[in-house]
């Protein structure tokens, strides 16, 4: 079996390290890396951090196959199917999608590839996060799930692409483009992996990431920055839609 890993990291050096350490000791991950500002970074004042200095070292020394360096600016699905291109080199089996804040146990990639070889009817499968918020110690007591492994090819679908940020679109047998949303998947439950997701820290990497949600997505967002207090809920963004405030959790 060979999974090919699309790791994105830009700015999280300070998790780079530990984010990147599971995959590159298991010998069933191809790694291909993406380092690049998004599209709606452009007109951001950024302070650019060593990240992209130190994957580049990590594939000089052999610690991971690909990365993606270049071109700065574009499209978050453009960027992956950069890193997509190069795993296809490899016939890859799966697809892992990671950002470089998810950080992973060597448990969770065993219970996790045990989980999807033996579920034989799945296309793409969800993975548990567990999104801490504020700080290291706070987390939110339900997980966020979002699509983050694909199968690369079956009997009847071939040629995965990007199509948006995480979002996989297949060429069908008669040669029609199929959306993820549209084939057979299952979430891998959190008793089996709940992934340390570190998302929404109080500091200066997640004001910018604020202001890039607000661009990607039309404005809208579930935080806001206080300038006294920092990053907080947006109580408008839950009471617009008849929810509820996310609650929480310390270690």
């Amino acid at each position: 079996m060979k999974i090919g890993l699309i790791y994105c990291a830009f700015n999280t050096e300070e998790y780079l390290f530990d984010s990147l350490k599971p995959f590159r000791e298991d010998p069933r991950f191809i790694i291909s890396a993406v380092s690049v500002p998004f599209l709606e970074y452009r007109d951001q004042d950024i302070k650019v951090d060593d990240t992209t200095e130190k994957l580049r070292k990590y594939k000089e020394s052999g610690a991971i196959k690909y990365l993606v360096d270049s071109p700065k600016y574009i499209k978050e699905h453009e960027a992956r199917n950069l890193a997509l291109n190069e795993l296809k080199k490899d016939k890859v089996d799966y697809i892992l999608l990671c950002d470089s804040d998810e950080v992973y146990k060597k448990e969770d990639l065993d219970k996790i590839v045990d989980y999807i070889t033996k579920d034989k009817e799945s296309i793409w499968w969800r993975l548990c996060l567990k999104n801490f918020v504020f700080d290291e110690e706070t987390y939110l007591e339900e997980p966020f799930c979002p699509p983050r492994i694909f199968r690369v090819k079956t009997d009847r679908l071939s040629h995965p692409s990007f199509y948006w940020d995480n979002d996989i679109s297949y060429l069908d047998e008669l040669g029609f483009r199929t959306g993820y949303e549209n084939l057979k998947s299952k979430t891998i439950p959190k008793e089996i992996a709940w992934i340390d997701h570190f998302t929404w820290m109080n500091d200066e990497r997640s004001k910018k990431k604020l202001d890039y949600q607000l661009s990607h997505f039309g404005g809208s967002c579930s935080f806001k920055w206080d300038e006294e207090k920092g990053l907080t809920f947006n109580e408008d963004y839950f009471k617009l839609r008849g929810e509820e405030i996310p609650k929480t959790r310390e270690l």
